[in-house]
């Protein structure tokens, strides 16, 4: 455990240097993602007082605009949920929510040397990779900034770690995780509130249209293209989706 816990150790201090430094959104992306985190931290769910990109109000400007609208049309929303509780916890201020991207992201160096361990590579080459993981020269100073970098860097070496173990048949189970790991980094924040409702509160199609206000056709497409993105990471067959 000695050397997994080391290049997590040095993986974080890179990146608790980098928040010392600059702890604030560097980009409108970055701000973007802190603005949601922002409203579900103050109750007011998934909401931003401003347009950045037409996507968020079906690409034209509405008949009847108003501010704030519904976020995340065009975003995925995992960037600005895991900045809630240091929130909660530390209460709205920068470093905080910069904070689990340093986290969560260091966890990448260990899991390559996990990874290139398990692949066969000898001690000193894993190392290695675990050490540019940790500390990736230029592109570091984005590693700490509240926007998908560091969260999707642990997601998606996860996901290709475990898809490739359960290839080589380690474990059944290796599938399950793959497609959960690639799932939470990829699930839309519309499609996920639609299957939420449709098999966790076992609402219709319909019901879902009448209490989201929306057209009953949007909901389906919703419903089914979130089940067919769960599908393909779970490596599941297509039939059997009911949409009634």
């Amino acid at each position: 455990m000695r050397i997994p816990l080391l290049l997590y150790g040095l993986a974080l201090a890179v990146r608790l240097v980098l928040i010392e430094q600059f702890p604030y959104p560097a980009y409108p992306d970055s701000a973007y993602y802190v603005d949601v985190a922002r409203s579900l931290h103050a109750g007011a769910g998934f909401n931003i007082d401003f347009v950045w990109i037409f996507a968020e109000v079906g690409a034209k400007i509405p008949a009847d605009p108003m501010l704030p609208i519904p976020s995340n049309a065009h975003w995925m929303p995992l960037a600005s949920i895991v900045q809630v509780p240091f929130m909660a916890v530390f209460g709205d201020v920068a470093w905080a929510e910069a904070l689990p991207f340093a986290l969560i992201g260091a966890i990448a160096a260990p899991l390559t040397w996990a990874m290139a361990r398990d692949f066969g590579a000898i001690g000193r080459v894993a190392v290695g990779a675990g050490i540019l993981t940790a500390v990736p020269l230029l592109s570091a100073v984005y590693l700490v900034q509240p926007d998908n970098f560091s969260l999707f860097q642990p997601l998606v070496l996860g996901s290709l770690w475990l898809g490739a173990r359960a290839l080589r048949g380690s474990s059944p189970w290796a599938f399950l995780g793959a497609g959960l790991l690639a799932g939470l980094a990829t699930l839309s924040a519309k499609q996920r509130d639609a299957l939420h409702l449709f098999y966790f509160k076992d609402m219709t199609s319909q019901e879902i249209a009448d209490a989201l206000g929306l057209p009953l056709g949007t909901v389906t497409s919703r419903v089914d293209r979130g089940i067919k993105a769960l599908r393909r990471f779970f490596g599941l067959p297509r039939d059997g989706l009911d949409l009634t």
